[in-house]
C-alpha cells in the first residue's frame, strides 16, 4: 500500500491511497467468505455456494463488503503512518472497485496539528491546607444525632414550628380535579427541610393536630411541565404533631454507633472530613495543573470542530469549547506518552459506581456500555482522570 499526503493547511489534509491488486484480491476473498456463510441459494447448503453463483446473486453486497474491508484495513494504517489526529468524520472520494485491478481512493480530513507538551512533571501548584475545626466535627456529630432522633407525639394542642415534625395528608387539585404527584397520605416531614412547596410549609407553621387548611398557589417552574404555571389548591390536614428527642452526645451515644467512646467517634469523623478535603484539594490541584498546561502548550483547534460543536449547542461559548478540546488533547498526549491504560477492573469499578448512584441493576448498566461508542467514551474519560491523577502525583506543592 502506498499513500501520498497533501497538506492543504495546518488543520486540513488530503491523502491519496493506492492499494495493489493483492490487497484487492484479499478484500474480495474476505467478502466472499462472509457472504457465503449466510447465502441461501436453492440446491446448495449454506457455506458451500461457489464463487460464480455468489457473484451472480450477491454481487452488489460482495462489492460493498470488499470496499468496506479495504477502507477498514487501510485507513487506520495511513493515520498511523502520517501520525494524524483526525477530528470529525473524514470525507472519502471512492471510485468503483474491480476485483482484478489495484484500487486508489482519496480521503480528506480535518486534523489537530502536531504539538508537544513539555515540563508537565513537577508543575508548581499552590498547596492547600487540610484543617478540620471543632465546629466542623460538631456539625457532623449533630447530623448523626439528628439521624438517630426519636419521634414522640407532642402534647395535645402544641402548634407546629420550623424544625418540628408532622404527619400530613395533602390533596392537590387543579380546576377541581386531582393531578399526578399532587396527593400524599400520612407523609412525615420536618418543617424547614424544603421538601414541600414553600407556601405549604408556611401554612403548616402554627397548625395543630386535626386542623385543615387550604393553600392556593401558582405551581412553580420546577413543577412537572404539564402543570407548571397552573393555579392549584392544596387541602392540608395535620394528622399528628411530633417532637424530636435527641440523644445526648456522650459515650453511650458513641457506643450506639459502634465506637468505644465519644472521643473515638470524633476522631473517626475528623478522619472522614480530612479525606473529603484531601479529595476536594486534588480536584483543585488537577484544575490548576490543566490551567498551567493550557498556558504553556499552544494547541491549534480546527475551526470546523468548534463550529460543529456550536451548531449542536448554540448556547455554548466558543472560548469554552476551545479550552475543553485543548485540555482533552493535552491529557490524551500525556496519557499516550506515559502509557496510561484503563484496566478491566477500572471499568468494573466505575460501572458499579454508576449502578449505586442511579439505583439501576449492574446488568442494565453493563448492557448500556456494550455499545462501542459509549464504551470508548467511558474509557477516554477514565484515561483523562488517570492523566490528571498523574499530574497531581508528580506536581510540586508550594
Amino acid at each position: 500500500m502506498k499513500s501520498v499526503i497533501t497538506h492543504v493547511s495546518s488543520t486540513q489534509k488530503k491523502i491519496r491511497v493506492e492499494i495493489p491488486i493483492e490487497g484487492v484480491r484479499s478484500a474480495f476473498g474476505e467478502a466472499y467468505k462472509h457472504v457465503r456463510k449466510k447465502a441461501d441459494i436453492k440446491g446448495f447448503r449454506k457455506g458451500k455456494v461457489p464463487d460464480q453463483l455468489l457473484a451472480r446473486y450477491y454481487g452488489s453486497e460482495i462489492l460493498s463488503e470488499s470496499l468496506q474491508h479495504l477502507i477498514n484495513e487501510s485507513y487506520p494504517k495511513i493515520l498511523q503512518e502520517h501520525q494524524l489526529r483526525p477530528v470529525l468524520d473524514p470525507h472519502f472520494d471512492l471510485k468503483p472497485l474491480e476485483q482484478e485491478k489495484g484500487y486508489t481512493y482519496e480521503v480528506s480530513l480535518k486534523v489537530v496539528p502536531p504539538f508537544d507538551v513539555k515540563d508537565y512533571k513537577g508543575l508548581p501548584l499552590k498547596k492547600r491546607a487540610v484543617d478540620v475545626t471543632d465546629d466542623e466535627i460538631l456539625t457532623a456529630l449533630k447530623r448523626i444525632q439528628e439521624s438517630r432522633a426519636q419521634l414522640q407525639t407532642a402534647d395535645e394542642g402544641v402548634p407546629l414550628a420550623k424544625g418540628g415534625v408532622t404527619q400530613v395528608d395533602i390533596e392537590g387539585t387543579i380546576g377541581g380535579k386531582t393531578f399526578k404527584g399532587g396527593t400524599v397520605k400520612d407523609y412525615v416531614v420536618e418543617l424547614g427541610t424544603n421538601r414541600l412547596f414553600a407556601e405549604i410549609e408556611q401554612a403548616l407553621e402554627g397548625m395543630k393536630k386535626g386542623e385543615t387548611k387550604e393553600v392556593k398557589m401558582v405551581l412553580p417552574e420546577n413543577a412537572a411541565p404539564a402543570i407548571r404555571g397552573e393555579e392549584a389548591i392544596f387541602k392540608v390536614v395535620v394528622q399528628n404533631v411530633y417532637k424530636k428527642n435527641l440523644l445526648p452526645l456522650d459515650d453511650e451515644f458513641a457506643k450506639d454507633v459502634g465506637k468505644d467512646n465519644l472521643d473515638q467517634l470524633k476522631e473517626e469523623i475528623k478522619t472522614q472530613i480530612t479525606k473529603k478535603k484531601e479529595s476536594e484539594n486534588r480536584r483543585f490541584y488537577a484544575d490548576e495543573a490543566v490551567e498551567l498546561l493550557l498556558g504553556l502548550c499552544p494547541v491549534e483547534i480546527p475551526e470546523a470542530l468548534v463550529n460543529h460543536q456550536l451548531k449542536h449547542n448554540p448556547q455554548a461559548k466558543k472560548e469554552e469549547i476551545e479550552k475543553r478540546f485543548k485540555a482533552e488533547l493535552i491529557l490524551q498526549f500525556i496519557a499516550d506518552k506515559e502509557k496510561i491504560q484503563v484496566a478491566p477492573q477500572d471499568l468494573d469499578r466505575r460501572l458499579h459506581e454508576f449502578s449505586m448512584l442511579t439505583g439501576k441493576p449492574i446488568k442494565e448498566i453493563q448492557e448500556h456500555y456494550r455499545d462501542q461508542n459509549q464504551l470508548r467514551g467511558l474509557i477516554s474519560q477514565l484515561r483523562f482522570e488517570k492523566a490528571l491523577d498523574f499530574l497531581v502525583d508528580h506536581a510540586t506543592l508550594k
